[in-house]
Formats: C-alpha cells, structure tokens, sequence
C-alpha cells in the first residue's frame, strides 16, 4: 500500500502551526466556520465572539495535533 501523499505542510514548504498562538493573527478566518457549525446545530448565525473562536481553535489543536500532520487519503 503506497503512502499518502505529502501535504504542502508536511513537504516543509509552509509554517508548521502547532498551537492557537502561532496563528493569532488568522484567528478571524474560522468566523465562517463558527456560524456554519452554529447554523447546523440549530443556533442563530450571530456574529462569532472570542470565546467561540478561542473554544474551536483549542479542539483543532487538542492531543498534540499540528499542520506537519500528513494528510491522509479519504479513500
């Protein structure tokens, strides 16, 4: 079975983010994702506060997890 393919990250081309505050000045990005999440749970699609943004980054980066990560194939 042959290996995924390398992520842009993982080939060393990109910065490697490995917490919440190596990416302080793109946290707004994740605005879009909060309302879409909070539009799927049935709550109304207010603007995101910064405990909305601070609790999604905190689960993307949860058990170590880094962008040096591979990608992995979905099959």
């Amino acid at each position: 079975m042959a290996a995924p393919p390398l992520s842009q990250h993982h080939s060393g081309m990109a910065t490697v983010f490995t917490s919440v505050r190596d990416i302080e000045a793109h946290r707004l990005l994740c605005d879009d994702i909060i309302i879409k999440l909070n539009q799927a749970l049935g709550i109304s699609p207010a603007t995101p506060t910064q405990k909305d943004r601070d609790g999604l980054w905190a689960m993307v980066f949860v058990k170590g997890w880094d962008t040096n990560y591979p990608v992995s194939d979905p099959g």
